[in-house]
C-alpha cells in the first residue's frame, strides 16, 4: 500500500461531518441525498462536506454538469483514508 496522505487523513479525520460522509461513500458513488438519508445528517450539510471533500482531493464528482443528482465517488486518497477508519 502506497504511504498515505497524512494532511488530507487529518483534515477528513478532524471533522465527524467529514468522516461520517466519506464512510457512507465507500460502499460506491452515491447522491447527496442518498448521503443524507445514510448518515442522518441535513443535506445542506452533507453539500458543504462534499464540497471540502473534493478540494481535499479524496472525492471527485461523477456528474458536475447536472443540476440535481449529482453523484460523487471517493478518489483513490479517499479509499484508502476510508480504509484506515
Amino acid at each position: 500500500m502506497a504511504e498515505i496522505d497524512w494532511h488530507a487523513y487529518g483534515q477528513v479525520v478532524g471533522s465527524q461531518y467529514r468522516r461520517s460522509v466519506l464512510t457512507s461513500m465507500s460502499t460506491g458513488p452515491k447522491s447527496p441525498k442518498q448521503i443524507a438519508e445514510t448518515t442522518g445528517l441535513h443535506l445542506n450539510h452533507v453539500s458543504g462536506t462534499l464540497g471540502e471533500l473534493v478540494e481535499i482531493g479524496v472525492a471527485v464528482c461523477l456528474t458536475p454538469e447536472l443540476r440535481k443528482g449529482k453523484l460523487f465517488r471517493l478518489t483513490d486518497l479517499g479509499e484508502q483514508i476510508a480504509k484506515r477508519l
